[in-house]
């Protein structure tokens, strides 16, 4: 089946209209200017054109058992969001829940439904260039507003980082494929948001910017083909000199990061009253370990000081405490049963970069859930399905680095 690029078009219309989004929630949080209208619209607008672009690029699929993992997602995705229902149209904080819902909350719980789309290397390209547009657009707000970023520790920089740098992961992963402008600016971006993490103590994207580096490493070393192969003197060569200079700042600037090193002593500490809260409510409904509270669904979260009742909270800061939160054990298993697979098809079952880097991402997903790794309405989250959809690809993992290159490589 032959899809046209108005098809893929549709996909990557949603993708801006994320940020969109996001851009209100910025002007909100840094200058108090409120756009709510626009932001339910902005939501609203990219999940019509996110779902007609997924039902007008459905897959072939060639595997029955993955098609129906995926349909199963799908219905347990729909169920969620259903039980999240009630509590929207009668909850005590249902005008509150309504619009969290209308303003991204149905489209976060939507973005792995890429997975029906048929890869395409087209889409795939204009979101490379749109992770590299958000990578300058850090770069550039964290130079100018520096002296802001360094100075408060509650400024918002880790949500920065979430937002537009976390895209440019995909691009380092693949930065053989693009040319050395673009490597350039990956690099930087990747150095200045680990620096702002760490400063900040961030641990848990240190975690994740430290992973996508690692696995960078490993995928250029270690890969196989001839295209690798010739790259891969270069690659070591530039590594290495970054590598002196980040070490060489770390040495000697080593008393800016006490805060950081303090923190990381500390473990999960800082999660587990959470964590234990949430372990207490569901042992008192263990019913709900197996499917769940809905997208809505509420946790214990300790008694109020004042003697008014018990406080609910609705999240956690954890993603495999979430999923069960959300969807139970059958949700979260049937993630895990997707996305280990894919991790494998795409290291072991590929002959490019591209797939491996995509499992990378995968992944790195199942680290950074450990820490917190919510869903979140970013390209971040996004690219984790678009990489399991790209790892269960037999077409895209048969393409040669060569191709691949001269198809989505970046100039």
């Amino acid at each position: 089946m032959k899809y046209s690029f108005k098809n893929f078009n549709d996909i990557y219309k949603a993708v801006v209209l994320i940020y969109l989004v996001s851009v209100t929630d910025l002007l909100l949080a840094y200058f108090n200017i409120n756009f709510p209208l626009l932001r339910y619209f902005f939501a609203t607008v990219g999940v019509f054109y996110f779902a007609r672009g997924i039902i007008s690029t459905m897959r072939n699929f060639q595997s029955g058992s993955l098609k129906y993992a995926f349909i199963l997602l799908f219905i347990l995705t729909m169920i969620m969001i259903a039980r999240g229902m009630p509590v929207i149209w009668e909850g005590k904080n249902n005008y509150v829940d309504l619009k969290t819902f209308i303003s991204g909350q149905l489209f976060v719980y939507l973005l792995p439904m890429i997975v029906f789309s048929e890869p395409n290397l087209y889409l795939l390209k204009k979101i490379f260039r749109f992770g590299y547009l958000l990578a300058v657009f850090y770069i550039l707000v964290t130079v100018i507003f520096w002296s802001f970023f360094t100075r408060y520790i509650y400024n918002g920089s880790e949500s920065m980082g979430v937002l537009f740098a976390a895209g440019s992961s995909i691009l380092l992963l693949t930065q053989s494929y693009h040319s050395i402008r673009i490597r350039r600016v990956t690099v930087i971006t990747f150095i200045l948001v680990l620096f702002m993490n760490l400063l900040f103590a961030r641990r848990n994207q240190v975690l994740y910017f430290s992973t996508i580096i690692l696995f960078t490493i490993l995928i250029h070393i270690f890969s196989r083909t001839q295209f690798a192969k010739k790259r891969k003197e270069a690659f070591l060569f530039g590594f290495i000199i970054v590598s002196i200079f980040i070490t060489a700042y770390l040495y000697f600037a080593n008393s800016q990061f006490t805060f950081f090193y303090e923190r990381a002593q500390t473990g999960m500490q800082s999660r587990e009253d959470a964590i234990n809260n949430f372990m207490y409510d569901y042992s008192i409904n263990p019913n709900d370990f197996i499917m769940g509270r809905g997208i809505n669904g509420l946790i214990y979260n300790g008694t109020s000081s004042t003697g008014s009742g018990t406080l609910e909270r609705a999240g956690i800061e954890n993603g495999y405490l979430l999923h069960i939160l959300k969807g139970g054990w059958v949700y979260l298993g049937l993630l895990l049963l997707i996305t280990i697979p894919a991790i494998y098809l795409g290291f072991f079952q590929s002959k490019n970069i591209l797939s491996k880097a995509s499992a990378a991402i995968v992944f790195a997903y199942l680290i950074d859930m450990i820490g917190f790794g919510v869903p979140t309405l970013t390209l971040k989250h996004l690219m984790i399905w678009i990489g399991v959809s790209l790892c269960y690809s037999p077409r895209i993992r048969s393409y040669t680095d060569e191709y691949l290159k001269s198809v989505i490589g970046l100039k």
